[in-house]
This record gives structure tokens, sequence and C-alpha cells, in this order.
């Protein structure tokens, strides 16, 4: 189950499931007859990479991990060496 999480949690991130999908999305148009779902898939794809190249939604991610782990004191860390 750990290997299987360390092969498909990558995937999931915001850069590599738009890749995939614009991927995905020409494969169909260029080799299909399928041409509405590979519309779909570019179109996803763009959106979903043009919502995550934002600031807020990368804040919006990040925010409950941030707020999850306290803040790591330099001091702290100096005094350990």
């Amino acid at each position: 189950m750990f290997l299987f999480k360390k092969i498909i949690a990558p995937f999931l991130f915001p850069l590599p499931l738009t890749v995939l999908s614009l991927l995905a999305g020409v494969l169909f148009l260029w080799f299909s007859k399928k041409q509405k779902t590979g519309k779909i898939l570019v179109t996803m794809g763009l959106i979903l990479l043009f919502v995550s190249s934002f600031k807020f939604t990368a804040d919006a991610m990040l925010r409950p991990i941030e707020y999850k782990f306290a803040a790591l004191s330099a001091k702290a860390e100096y005094e350990k060496v």
C-alpha cells in the first residue's frame, strides 16, 4: 500500500494532473473519434493550470498545513548544532 501511494500521489498534484489531462485530451482529439471528450479534457486541463497558477490558490492549499504544524525556530536549530 505504501508503494502504491508513493507512485500514485505525485500524479494527483496540480501540475502533473494538468499535464496528464492535456495529454489525454490531445490524444483524444488526434487519434480518436471522441472529439467532444478531447475538447473537455483540454479545457479542464487549461482551467486547472490557470487556477493553480494564482497565489491565492497556492495560499489556500498551504494554509491547512501551515496551521497544523508549529513554526520552526532558527535559534533552537542553531543551538542543537
